[in-house]
């Protein structure tokens, strides 16, 4: 089963009462996912988790990769030395 949060952080999980569940948590931009495994034992439950956010140095900008970084730098290097060639 999988849910989402609402604005508020606050989730939902219906028809768990009295069922072992493995809690994972994730968000782009903080440490890898958090998992606890609980017991749901009242209809209602709190579970409050927290994540750690990712240091900012290993934070890439969306959609942009270390890959996507290395073919970027190796075409703007061919980009240059072409030039170069054709000026020469």
């Amino acid at each position: 089963m999988t849910t989402g949060t609402a604005g508020d952080g606050g989730y939902l999980v219906e028809n768990a009462f009295g069922y072992g569940q493995n809690i994972s948590v994730e968000k782009e931009g903080y440490l890898p996912p958090l998992h606890r495994e609980v017991v749901f034992e009242n209809i209602t439950n709190r579970l409050d988790l927290e994540l750690e956010p990712e240091p900012p140095q290993a934070r890439t900008a969306p959609g942009f990769s270390a890959g996507m970084g290395i073919l970027a730098l190796a075409g703007g290097l061919l980009a240059v030395r072409a030039r170069r060639r054709r000026e020469g």
